[in-house]
C-alpha cells in the first residue's frame, strides 16, 4: 500500500475537501420578504435623559474602574 500526500513545510498532511464547492445549494431556499419601513415616533427629550442616566451609571460602575485602570 502506497501513500500519496502531501506535506507542508511543518512535516503536516494536507488535507484536500472531496466535496464539490461549485455545485453547492443551500439547504433553506431564499425567501423575498416584504419590508415595510414606518414612521417611528421618538421622544427625543427622554432618549438623550435615558442615555445620560445609562453613562452616569457606567461612570461609578466597578466596570469602568477596572477598564480604565492602567495596566
Amino acid at each position: 500500500m502506497s501513500s500519496n500526500f502531501e506535506v507542508d513545510s511543518d512535516g503536516f498532511q494536507i488535507v484536500k475537501s472531496k466535496r464539490n464547492n461549485k455545485n453547492k445549494q443551500t439547504k433553506i431556499p431564499p425567501q423575498v420578504k416584504d419590508f415595510i419601513k414606518t414612521d417611528i415616533d421618538i421622544d427625543v427629550e427622554k432618549a438623550i435623559g435615558r442615555i445620560s442616566s445609562a453613562v452616569d451609571d457606567l461612570k461609578q460602575s466597578q466596570y469602568f474602574e477596572d477598564v480604565i485602570k492602567p495596566v
